[in-house]
């Protein structure tokens, strides 16, 4: 006869009280105690079958196990061969019911804290289905820090340099709310039978997310081609070396769009190929198309500095004239790169960031851009408009100096900020009892995004099956996490000063 896989079910205990606590032991059974419903096998998948209108949240739950069926083909000894022998008659298959304690999955708090179920001797009965259902691993401590948030008019009545304070505790208090929003969802959809904890809306958001980054770059790629025709035009009219400046400005707009626009589509493409070469995905693709683009826009305006200068030097220079159509054209770029720059202001996009950014300089530049020559023009200066241009140039230089720095350090690995680190440690000690303690957390940034490696310490006993589990959900629970790319949880039972990696 071929051996079955072990077959867990559930039934609900009448006579049992509620509990005060919500567990992964709290599932929705079926009403009929003759016909329990079957856990699946299949661990990406426990879920139970049960008719419509017939779930009730049981308070207490026993569990049977077909003990016959659990012997594998192979007759090789598994963790439960010892729990199996105890149970097992001569012949049949003889079911001995275990009852999942009150006071937890396994808390520290018990006795035998690294067991996720008791039967009733008190002897550990070991099994991973508990620990997949992500219920009882979550504890309901969200927002128990909310009594530290200052509010708007509190912080309006301290000094400076306490509100400051207190304003980056409110920030560190929304990034806990993030986490208290991922690990709740999590607690209600393990109720449902879901194995991983999936965020809110998640799919939808990235959906959108993408939509309104591909917005923004076609907007931006439209108006910057209409701006830059009809600087051109303004140019030829005038020979004033703060509007060259503005032009060169804008055809490096255009070039940025096509740069970030053909890499967030290189970005999106996703067939099998791109997976096999890029296993980790091409995100790192959007810093680096900033970064060509900033070295791009730093060497343009190297050459506007140096032209400038030529000119403050030259003793035959003549006055700049600015016709009303060029103060028209400059103006109403002005207005055009505001509107484009509120539009960018709520999507969170490395790539639409540096468009944001540039229609912010663009403001700057285009508004002095009119100043300098036609304040020269109005004094009689007739260098005025060369300083102007030699100005800017140099204002351009050093914003995009500052950008390109910052993506380089992206794209080297610098260490993410402390605040992004206590938001990992929060999550973590939210996530499991079983946690005593994180013994290494290193987070990096690779690219726009951050990778995250952790250390946990769970006791020494602690099952491998359970070990394995409860690390992988906490790597699915970080992943969720914005800004996070990758997640590596490790696993120990002791704790030490060694990183587990070699020094480098």
């Amino acid at each position: 006869m071929k051996a079955q896989k072990p077959t867990f079910v559930l039934h609900e205990e009448a006579e049992s009280s509620p509990t005060s606590r919500s567990t992964s032991r709290e599932r929705a059974v079926s009403a009929s105690p003759h016909h329990p419903p079957p856990l699946t096998t299949h661990l990406s998948y426990r879920r139970y079958s049960h008719d419509e209108g017939t779930r009730t949240p049981p308070s207490h739950h026993l569990c049977d196990l077909d003990e016959e069926s659990a012997l594998e083909s192979t007759g090789g000894e598994s963790e439960n061969d010892a729990l199996l022998a105890n149970g097992r008659g001569a012949r049949g298959t003889s079911k001995r019911r275990r009852t999942l304690p009150q006071n937890g999955y396994g808390t520290l708090g018990s006795p035998h804290g690294n067991y996720l179920t008791l039967n009733e001797g008190g002897t550990p009965f070991q099994r991973t289905e508990s620990i997949l259902r992500l219920t009882g691993l979550i504890d309901d401590r969200a927002g128990e820090y909310e009594k530290f948030r200052k509010s708007d008019e509190e912080l309006k009545k301290m000094p400076r340099k306490v509100r400051k304070f207190y304003e980056r505790q409110n920030e560190q208090l929304d990034a806990f709310i993030e986490v208290d929003e991922i690990l709740d969802n999590a607690r209600a959809k393990a109720a449902t039978g879901e194995l991983l904890p999936v965020g809110p809306h998640t799919s939808e958001k990235e959906d959108d997310h993408r939509a309104a980054v591909k917005w923004a770059i076609n907007f931006n790629l439209a108006i910057n081609i209409l701006l830059i025709i009809a600087k051109i035009a303004v140019v030829f009219l005038s020979h004033s070396m703060s509007l060259i400046a503005s032009t060169v400005d804008s055809a490096m707009d255009v070039l940025s769009t096509v740069i970030i626009s053909g890499t967030s589509r290189y970005i999106e493409h996703r067939d099998w190929k791109s997976s096999y070469i890029y296993p980790t995905g091409k995100r790192k693709m959007e810093p680096l198309g900033v970064l060509i683009f900033s070295v791009f826009m730093i060497s343009s305006f190297v050459q506007v500095f140096i032209e400038s200068v030529n000119r403050l030097f030259d003793k035959n220079l003549e006055f700049t004239r600015l016709p009303l159509v060029a103060l028209l054209v400059m103006v109403s770029t002005i207005v055009i790169k505001a509107a484009v720059w509120l539009s960018c202001r709520a999507i969170k996009s490395a790539s639409v960031e540096a468009l944001q950014q540039d229609a912010e300089n663009d403001i700057v530049f285009n508004f002095f851009s009119i100043l300098f020559p036609f304040a020269g023009q109005l004094i009689g200066f007739r260098y005025l408009d060369a300083m102007g241009g030699a100005l800017l140039s140099l204002y351009i230089i050093v914003e995009w100096v500052g950008t390109l720095l910052d993506n380089v350090r992206k794209l080297t690995g610098r260490r993410a900020p402390p605040q992004e680190h206590q938001r990992i440690a929060y999550l973590l000690t939210r996530f499991s009892p079983l946690v005593t303690a994180i013994q290494h957390l290193s987070l990096y940034y690779s690219g726009e995004g951050m990778v995250c490696e952790v250390d946990i310490v769970l006791p020494a006993n602690t099952s491998l099956t359970a070990s394995h589990n409860l690390g992988e959900a906490c790597q699915y629970a970080i992943e969720q996490l914005s800004g996070i790319e990758r997640a590596f949880v490790h696993v120990d039972c002791t704790v030490n000063p060694h990183s587990g990696h070699l020094e480098r």
